[in-house]
């Protein structure tokens, strides 16, 4: 096996991931060499963290967090040169977020034309797009604060799940250039602190 990982190494470079994940008690770190649909576990850490850390799902200690993040994913690195001969640091990661971490919010916002039977413009759509946008992250601080019981947080988009534009209720194949009444955005986006994401 180890011959034949470093004969992958020898030719063409084949994909390497980090993946990380921080949980409640530690974080746990791997290097994993992708070659099409072979994938070997070359490198592998794991670090606590302190206590305090992470409280009741929450991260509550964002230092700590990413320090701990930080030397397992040393420590994996480090198992790489052991493993295949060379020390191997990852160009690509795969963060694993829990799910108290994450906020989804869903917003719907119908705007009215003053001029339908004006064909709408690009420059129109992602005006509307925009201030949906502004919208969603609103409610999704609002709702991250709540949670954590402080006005004083910020969030950060993690995906943006779901972009739908009907035009006066039907799904058309291109928005811009179509007139209509009401044009509506449905967005589906997935928030997480942004201390969270600073610490991963």
């Amino acid at each position: 096996m180890i011959n034949k990982l470093r004969s992958l190494l020898s030719g063409n470079r084949p994909d390497l991931y980090a993946i990380l994940d921080l949980g409640t008690v530690e974080a746990k770190a791997l290097v994993v060499l992708v070659d099409g649909e072979q994938a070997a576990i070359i490198g592998a850490g794991r670090q606590a963290h302190h206590s305090g850390a992470i409280v009741n799902g929450m991260l509550s200690d964002a230092k700590q967090a990413a320090e701990a993040c930080e030397r397992a994913l040393v420590q994996a690195e480090s198992l790489t040169e052991t493993i295949v001969g060379d020390k191997l640091i990852a160009d690509r990661a795969i963060v694993g977020i829990s799910g108290p971490m994450l906020k989804s919010v869903c917003l719907s916002l119908a705007i009215r034309r003053p001029r339908p039977q004006e064909r709408i413009s690009e420059s129109e759509l992602q005006a509307i797009i925009r201030r949906a946008e502004r919208l969603v992250l609103r409610q999704a601080r609002t709702a991250v604060a709540e949670e954590h019981g402080t006005a004083d947080i910020d969030v950060g988009l993690v995906d943006a799940c779901g972009l739908r534009v009907p035009v006066d209720g039907s799904i058309v194949n291109n928005v811009v250039g179509s007139t209509g009444t009401q044009v509506e955005v449905r967005l589906s986006n997935v928030f997480a602190t942004v201390a969270y994401l600073t610490a991963v």
